[in-house]
Protein backbone atom coordinates (compact mmCIF):
# COMPACT_ATOMS: atom_id res chain seq x y z
CA UNK A 1 0.00 0.00 0.00
CA UNK A 2 1.23 3.50 -0.78
CA UNK A 3 2.17 5.88 2.04
CA UNK A 4 1.16 9.42 2.82
CA UNK A 5 3.94 11.08 4.83
CA UNK A 6 3.46 14.22 6.91
CA UNK A 7 6.13 16.36 8.57
CA UNK A 8 6.19 16.95 12.34
CA UNK A 9 8.51 19.60 13.77
CA UNK A 10 9.38 18.98 17.44
CA UNK A 11 8.04 21.79 19.71
CA UNK A 12 6.38 23.62 16.80
CA UNK A 13 2.69 24.22 16.06
CA UNK A 14 2.67 23.08 12.42
CA UNK A 15 -0.56 21.22 11.74
CA UNK A 16 -1.90 18.93 9.05
CA UNK A 17 -5.41 17.67 8.33
CA UNK A 18 -6.62 14.33 7.09
CA UNK A 19 -10.09 13.47 5.92
CA UNK A 20 -11.42 10.13 7.14
CA UNK A 21 -13.58 8.43 4.54
CA UNK A 22 -15.77 5.36 4.65
CA UNK A 23 -16.12 3.15 1.62
CA UNK A 24 -17.46 -0.21 0.63
CA UNK A 25 -17.51 -2.24 -2.57
CA UNK A 26 -21.16 -1.23 -3.08
CA UNK A 27 -20.86 2.53 -2.58
CA UNK A 28 -18.45 5.38 -3.30
CA UNK A 29 -16.30 6.80 -0.53
CA UNK A 30 -17.84 9.47 1.68
CA UNK A 31 -16.69 11.50 4.69
CA UNK A 32 -16.90 9.54 7.92
CA UNK A 33 -19.37 10.96 10.43
CA UNK A 34 -17.36 11.66 13.59
CA UNK A 35 -20.36 12.79 15.67
CA UNK A 36 -20.16 9.90 18.14
CA UNK A 37 -16.36 9.71 18.39
CA UNK A 38 -15.36 10.04 22.05
CA UNK A 39 -11.57 9.83 21.66
CA UNK A 40 -8.77 9.07 19.23
CA UNK A 41 -5.45 7.39 19.81
CA UNK A 42 -2.30 7.70 17.71
CA UNK A 43 0.63 5.31 17.86
CA UNK A 44 4.02 6.02 16.27
CA UNK A 45 6.40 3.13 15.68
CA UNK A 46 10.00 2.99 14.50
CA UNK A 47 13.30 1.37 15.35
CA UNK A 48 13.98 4.40 17.58
CA UNK A 49 11.00 3.53 19.78
CA UNK A 50 7.24 3.57 20.10
CA UNK A 51 5.06 6.43 21.33
CA UNK A 52 1.32 6.72 21.89
CA UNK A 53 -1.18 9.47 22.56
CA UNK A 54 -4.91 9.41 23.32
CA UNK A 55 -7.06 12.54 23.09
CA UNK A 56 -10.61 12.90 24.43
CA UNK A 57 -13.26 14.71 22.42
CA UNK A 58 -13.54 17.62 24.87
CA UNK A 59 -9.80 18.37 25.09
CA UNK A 60 -9.16 21.95 23.98
CA UNK A 61 -6.15 22.68 21.76
CA UNK A 62 -5.16 19.03 21.75
CA UNK A 63 -2.66 17.28 19.50
CA UNK A 64 -5.60 15.66 17.67
CA UNK A 65 -8.79 17.63 17.02
CA UNK A 66 -12.00 16.87 15.17
CA UNK A 67 -14.61 19.63 15.08
CA UNK A 68 -16.37 19.32 11.75
CA UNK A 69 -17.99 16.02 12.60
CA UNK A 70 -19.83 15.45 9.33
CA UNK A 71 -16.87 16.23 7.06
CA UNK A 72 -14.59 13.62 8.61
CA UNK A 73 -11.67 16.03 9.02
CA UNK A 74 -9.09 15.46 11.73
CA UNK A 75 -6.37 18.01 12.51
CA UNK A 76 -3.04 16.88 13.94
CA UNK A 77 -0.71 19.31 15.76
CA UNK A 78 1.92 16.87 16.97
CA UNK A 79 5.02 19.06 17.48
CA UNK A 80 4.38 20.03 21.13
CA UNK A 81 3.55 16.41 22.02
CA UNK A 82 6.71 15.20 20.21
CA UNK A 83 8.76 17.56 22.38
CA UNK A 84 7.05 16.58 25.63
CA UNK A 85 7.32 12.86 24.88
CA UNK A 86 10.97 13.06 23.78
CA UNK A 87 10.31 11.76 20.28
CA UNK A 88 13.55 11.80 18.31
CA UNK A 89 13.97 12.72 14.65
CA UNK A 90 13.16 9.93 12.22
CA UNK A 91 10.44 8.25 10.20
CA UNK A 92 7.53 6.63 12.02
CA UNK A 93 4.69 4.38 10.93
CA UNK A 94 1.37 5.53 12.40
CA UNK A 95 -1.80 3.87 13.56
CA UNK A 96 -4.91 5.90 14.36
CA UNK A 97 -7.58 4.30 16.54
CA UNK A 98 -11.04 5.81 16.85
CA UNK A 99 -13.22 5.17 19.91
CA UNK A 100 -17.00 5.64 20.15
CA UNK A 101 -19.79 4.20 22.34
CA UNK A 102 -20.60 1.60 19.68
CA UNK A 103 -16.90 0.63 19.42
CA UNK A 104 -15.44 0.97 22.94
CA UNK A 105 -12.39 -1.14 22.04
CA UNK A 106 -11.71 1.15 19.09
CA UNK A 107 -11.46 0.83 15.32
CA UNK A 108 -8.02 1.04 13.74
CA UNK A 109 -8.15 3.40 10.77
CA UNK A 110 -6.13 1.60 8.13
CA UNK A 111 -5.82 4.09 5.31
CA UNK A 112 -6.24 7.69 4.26
CA UNK A 113 -7.36 7.97 0.63
CA UNK A 114 -5.95 4.47 0.11
CA UNK A 115 -2.59 5.29 1.70
CA UNK A 116 -0.99 4.36 5.01
CA UNK A 117 -0.04 7.26 7.29
CA UNK A 118 3.56 7.92 8.27
CA UNK A 119 5.25 10.94 9.84
CA UNK A 120 8.77 12.27 9.52
CA UNK A 121 9.85 13.96 12.75
CA UNK A 122 12.37 16.80 12.54
CA UNK A 123 14.29 18.45 15.39
CA UNK A 124 14.06 22.25 15.43
CA UNK A 125 17.28 23.06 17.25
Amino acid sequence: MARITKAVWVDRDNAFKLRLESSSPDSPSAPTDLTTVSSMGLELSSRAGDHSLTVDRDAADAAINWWDYEQGEVEFTLGPWAGQDGIVAGSYDCRLTIYAPATPSGIVWLSFAGQELAVDVYQTS
